[in-house]
């Protein structure tokens, strides 16, 4: 930690506090916590996609719910909905 700041001055404490706050953490774990956080966020994006209706027409998707979807009449209407 600097004992001089800009100017010359000394830092006061609530500098010293800021600057201990908002000091980076080393990234030793860092692969780790990002593959965590990638498959929490899948998780709960396919909890979120169960929940979730999706009906089509041929022309393209027509609505988006919560609830179970009708069966799509048609294959294009089908491969719009999935």
């Amino acid at each position: 930690m600097c004992d001089v700041m800009e100017g010359g001055k000394n830092p006061d404490r609530l500098d010293l506090l800021l600057t201990d706050y908002f000091r980076p953490e080393p990234a030793t774990d860092l692969s780790r916590r990002i593959t965590s956080a990638a498959q929490e966020s899948r998780a709960v994006l396919e909890r979120l996609e169960s929940k979730l209706a999706v009906e089509a027409t041929a022309r393209g998707v027509s609505r988006v719910a919560l609830g179970t979807a009708a069966k799509p009449a048609t294959a294009r209407s089908r491969a719009c909905a999935s």
